[in-house]
C-alpha cells in the first residue's frame, strides 16, 4: 500500500509535470515560464492540505525533498525541468538522461520490500 507521504509526492510530480506540459506553446521553444528557472520559483505554502481520489483530506506538513519516478517520461521531465538532484529512485526502464541510471531501480514486478 502507498503510503500517504508517497502518494503526496506523486501528485506534487504529477501537479508540476501537468504545468510543464501547460506551458508548452508548441513552438518547440520553450517560453519563459516553462523554463526550469521559472518552475523553480512557484512558492508552495506548506502546510499544504489536498483531497485524495476517495476524498480523504491528506495534509503535507513540510515540501518533499526527495522523489522516485514511476515512468520514463516523468524520469526525463524531472531532469529536463531541473529536478534531477531530488530523483532518488526511478523504474527500472528509465535510461534517459543518463544521469537517471545511477539512481536506485525501482520494479513494479519485483518490489524491494526494504
Amino acid at each position: 500500500m502507498i503510503s500517504l507521504v508517497q502518494r503526496g509526492l506523486l501528485l506534487l510530480a504529477l501537479v508540476v509535470l501537468a504545468a510543464a506540459v501547460a506551458c508548452e506553446d508548441g513552438g518547440g521553444e520553450p517560453t519563459p515560464e516553462a523554463s526550469p528557472a521559472a518552475l523553480s520559483a512557484v512558492q508552495v505554502p506548506y502546510p499544504l492540505a489536498i483531497v485524495d481520489s476517495v476524498g480523504r483530506e491528506v495534509t503535507i506538513e513540510a515540501e518533499p525533498q526527495r522523489i522516485a519516478s514511476l515512468s520514463p517520461a516523468a524520469t526525463e521531465v524531472l531532469f529536463a525541468m531541473g529536478a534531477g538532484d531530488q530523483v532518488i529512485a526511478v523504474d527500472k526502464f528509465s535510461n534517459y538522461p543518463e544521469e537517471a541510471t545511477t539512481r536506485q531501480q525501482l520494479d513494479a514486478y519485483e518490489p524491494n520490500l526494504e
